[in-house]
């Protein structure tokens, strides 16, 4: 396997300097400020689920298109890793045109991407950053759909898909932690549009325009560890002379830690993917974010680099291609099945016919 170390340097969303203490812990439970920064409805939140999922779909389209069952194996990625990839490819692409279906002319088109990785592992980093970005999204988004149940149905029935991609490539491609803790971390929409846009070159005059807050960008840099220093980059022109702190959302906690000098100390109690924005107060607000948020792997103790094997070790099993063939024929009638159990009416093409929201 490789070391979690290896997880943190393919993302390349950002933060400046942070260090030291003192260290602040507080709860963060979805009905906390966060949450509160934008309030969308029913049709902008499946907006904003359909504007990460056209993110994903056209990653994993350019990259399986760039590399080929060769690249896989000759980058050390267990057997079979490629056709696993395919299937997520598939996945994503069902997730399109389902959220498309629903939303019918409302729905998001796809824009221009451009995607930072140079190579197989670096395109799996991130891939595994997207789909965690996704599993947060649709858990911070959930509280919008509340009021129908169809689609919190829908909504959550993608959400365990994104977080069984994302565990299956941190863990069995990349030989890091499978999940961050015992909770998932909750993202607002403002938090998911600042992720989205550092990937997006350009979209449509007819896209949709969602309300969330985008916010300058942050870049850490460095080996996050338990008690290590990382160096941060931002925009601090605004930020005047204030205290910053760099928050740390984990979860369901967040934790603060005092920025010097454009440097931080890693808080004990951190392992897996976390979010970080830098911030003028030891609470979250749209008024106090500086800078980010920048998604950080965070080297835990049990999965340092001591223990760590050497190499990726190829215990996974064969994935034939005729079986990613099936499960794509397979996919396309689950997509009528869903629609009919969600009691939505639909054509021969599986376009859904809803009320607007």
């Amino acid at each position: 396997m490789k070391s979690a170390a290896i997880l943190s340097s393919a993302l390349l969303l950002a933060a400046n300097c942070v260090s030291g203490s003192p260290v602040k812990r507080d709860s963060w439970m979805p009905s906390t400020t966060l949450h509160n920064l934008v309030q969308l409805n029913q049709t902008q939140t499946l907006q904003l689920a359909m504007m990460l999922e056209n993110l994903e779909s056209a990653l994993y389209t350019e990259g399986l298109g760039k590399y080929n069952e060769s690249d896989f194996e000759n980058a050390g990625l267990p057997n079979g890793t490629r056709a696993r990839f395919a299937q997520i490819a598939d996945h994503e692409a069902t997730h399109v045109s389902f959220l498309a279906s629903v939303l019918g002319v409302d729905a998001a088109p796809a824009c221009n991407y451009s995607f930072p990785y140079t190579d197989v592992v670096s395109f799996a980093n991130l891939s595994g950053m997207l789909e965690s970005v996704g599993n947060s999204a649709y858990l911070g988004s959930a509280l919008y759909l509340t009021g129908n149940t169809t689609l919190l149905d829908a909504a959550a029935s993608i959400l365990s898909v994104e977080a069984r991609h994302a565990s299956y490539i941190y863990s069995s491609v990349l030989g890091g932690d499978p999940w961050s803790g015992a909770f998932d971390t909750p993202l607002n929409a403002s938090f998911v549009t600042s992720l989205a846009t550092n990937f997006t070159t350009y979209c449509p005059p007819s896209n949709v325009t969602l309300p969330p807050i985008t916010y300058p960008n942050l870049t850490v840099s460095g080996t996050p560890q338990a008690g290590q220093s990382v160096s941060l980059t931002y925009d601090n022109s605004t930020a005047g002379n204030s205290t910053q702190y760099l928050a740390f959302f984990s979860g369901l906690n967040t934790t603060y830690a005092n920025i010097n000098s454009a440097q931080v100390t890693i808080p004990s109690g951190l392992g897996g993917l976390v979010f970080a924005v830098v911030t003028n107060d030891t609470s979250v607000s749209d008024g106090t974010i500086i800078a980010g948020p920048a998604p950080i792997i965070i080297v835990s103790d049990s999965n340092s680099t001591s223990n760590a094997p050497d190499s990726i070790s190829t215990y996974c099993d064969d994935v034939k291609s005729d079986d990613v063939k099936l499960e794509h024929f397979e996919r396309n009638d689950v997509i009528f099945y869903d629609l009919d159990r969600f009691g939505l009416e639909h054509d021969n093409l599986g376009h859904a016919n809803v009320d607007p929201i």
